[in-house]
């Protein structure tokens, strides 16, 4: 980044006793202020992101609103302190913010805290007042702050003893079961080496709408740790160059309860949990859509070593005709598959489940490879697949019913490879056992048996005597 001009028109003798004066001062904005526009106003040149001799340290909470002053001015928080009730804290172009040992700034109640930089030669900086010490991190603690982070450097923290994955950004929202809640803005964000994961999106927080253009770098751990259903919000930007290059969702929950869009972040997404599901949580019931961008990666590695990865449900079965809805809109490209897969280093048919469209209706996907699936399901069908074989697949389409039929181009240019079971489990009843015929446009390979069963079969009709696969 380069200089931002800035001269001392005054001579040095009285810039000296006007940083002797301000020693005697409580050391709070105002006064900086006062030394900083009515002696050091204009002269010598100091490049943004470098200080003068002015230091403001900041030591206890603040309740009502304060303005951090910048152009050089480097403001010390050797301890953690929090913004409380409905105060702003608001940080100047250039200033610099100095965090001691393991030091964190806290934004409580419904307070906020603005780092307001203005472009790429007039940004904040955030950093360790100790070079070899790391600090905290910027926290929220309630689903009705902010901090808002625009042409911004978060450099060396990340020291939250073992607790949050020492991510450099630790922010909350109201709770795992409720909709995502925007707590957080960036906009030309840098988090730089933080000792563990760039950015922690904990208790479904989001980023605002408007939020764009971060980059995670040098990040101890995974790029982002963040509940499922913050994926949505991230922004733009680089999530490359940390020890792993991941995005992590964490728990206790993966489930999707409303649409929601997994963007291409340039990372993969790790799922590992056995078990999660896109549908409305009850007593809701309108269909739940996610949304997957082509280019997106999804891995599923094992629970343990002798536990295979999830099954990823769509919707619900045993209330027919009104099972509740669960979409799958995965429309990748030849350039940009959208791709399921095993999370593990070397990966193995059957290290997770597999995809479950139970009452998908309005699903479909398209240049979609699924991977290394196929392990033992927990599904007992009643379907016509081969005799003495089990219900395990890379994909199972149906909910034992007649209200989830699929379409014959349900899926299409696609790829299915190295399942421990079927390349496509059909759960769906019909009056017909092999129909419809989903295998036509897509390719299979190395799976364990066959590429499409045949499907259940509505009264008074029945399996055929030969049970089998539509296509073998």
């Amino acid at each position: 980044m380069s200089p931002s001009p800035r001269r001392h028109a005054l001579p040095a003798l009285l810039l000296s006793f006007a940083f002797a004066a301000l020693l005697t001062l409580p050391t709070r904005s105002a006064q900086a202020r006062a030394v900083h526009t009515g002696v050091a106003g204009g002269g010598g040149t100091i490049p943004c992101g470098m200080t003068d001799s002015i230091v403001v340290n900041h030591s206890g909470d603040i309740s009502a609103d304060e303005t951090w002053v910048g152009d050089g001015v480097m403001h010390v928080v050797p301890f953690d302190i929090s913004i409380r009730n409905r105060a702003t804290v608001t940080i100047e172009p250039c200033a610099v913010v100095a965090l001691g040992y393991r030091a964190s700034i806290t934004v409580r109640d419904s307070a906020t805290l603005v780092s307001a930089g203005t472009d790429s030669q007039h940004f904040v900086s955030f950093r360790r007042a100790d070079v070899l010490q790391p600090w905290g991190a910027l926290f929220n603690r309630s689903p009705t702050s902010l901090i808002d982070l625009s042409y911004t450097v978060l450099q060396g923290g990340g020291d939250l003893r073992g607790s949050y994955d020492n991510a450099g950004i630790v922010v909350s929202g109201a709770g795992y079961f409720e909709p995502p809640v925007p707590v957080l803005r960036a906009s030309d964000l840098t988090i730089d080496s933080p000792l563990g994961a760039g950015l922690y999106l904990d208790a479904n927080a989001a980023f605002t709408a408007d939020s764009r253009q971060i980059s995670i770098r040098g990040a101890g751990e995974y790029a982002v740790r963040a509940t499922m259903m913050s994926l949505g919000s991230l922004p733009e930007g680089s999530y490359r160059g940390n020890a792993i290059d991941e995005i992590m969702v964490i728990g206790p929950s993966a489930d999707v309860f409303a649409d929601m869009t997994i963007l291409d972040r340039g990372v993969p997404v790790r799922i590992q949990t056995s078990g999660l599901r896109v549908a409305a949580r009850p007593p809701a019931t309108a269909p739940v859509t996610l949304t997957i961008e082509p280019g997106v990666v999804l891995k599923f590695p094992r629970m343990t070593p002798t536990q295979p990865g999830a099954r990823l449900t769509f919707g619900y079965d045993g209330r027919a005709p009104t099972n509740t809805v669960g979409v799958l809109d995965a429309v990748g490209t030849s350039a940009k598959p959208i791709v399921f897969t095993s999370g593990e280093l070397l990966p193995s048919p059957g290290d997770w489940v597999g995809l479950w469209l139970n009452t998908a209706n309005g699903s479909r996907l398209k240049h979609v490879e699924i991977a290394y699936a196929g392990a033992p399901s927990g599904i007992s069908s009643n379907n016509c697949r081969p005799a003495n074989t089990p219900d395990a697949a890379a994909l199972f389409v149906g909910d034992f019913d007649t209200q989830y039929v699929p379409p014959p181009d349900l899926i299409t240019n696609s790829w299915i490879h190295h399942s421990a079971g079927f390349g496509i489990a059909a759960l769906w009843a019909s009056p017909l056992y092999n129909d419809p015929d989903l295998t036509g446009t897509n390719r299979f390979e190395s799976n364990a048996f066959c590429r499409q069963t045949y499907n259940a079969v509505t009264a008074p009709g029945g399996c055929p005597k030969v049970l089998g696969c539509t296509a073998g």
